[in-house]
């Protein structure tokens, strides 16, 4: 497996995440009677603030275990318990410490004001 350390790419990689995180939770809140655009957005926008600071300094644990730390990391394929890591051909990691948190206000901005409320280019799914 290859580990990627390309800064600029896992940041392009992490705003279209935290894009897509902020598109799931706003369809959430239209389907839950929420038709304020502004009141969704400042929601969204909160739970964006929230999540990113958690994803960029967090930690946790139960029962005294010792902390965990989340790390989001992109791969070209999904994990294979059965293949191990190495199925996963690329792994991109980022070079120095994430900065969800720093990119709310953009990721925010992105959806709703420059793409009104559409994903835009990026495109998620399931496997």
């Amino acid at each position: 497996m290859k580990i990627v350390t390309d800064e600029a790419r896992y940041e392009l990689l992490m705003l279209d995440y935290q894009v897509s995180e902020i598109a799931r939770l706003n369809e959430v809140l239209r389907r839950n009677g929420i038709a304020d655009k502004t009141l969704r957005q400042a929601i969204c926008g909160e739970f964006a603030d929230a999540n990113g600071s958690f994803l960029d300094q967090g930690w946790l644990y139960k029962d005294g275990t010792e902390p965990h730390f989340p790390e989001l990391l992109f791969s070209k394929r999904p994990l294979d318990l059965g293949e191990g890591l190495g199925h996963m051909q690329e792994l991109v990691v980022p070079e120095y410490a994430s900065n969800f948190h720093d990119y709310v206000s953009g990721a925010i901005e992105y959806y709703f004001d420059e793409n009104h409320e559409s994903l835009g280019s990026i495109q998620t799914g399931g496997f």
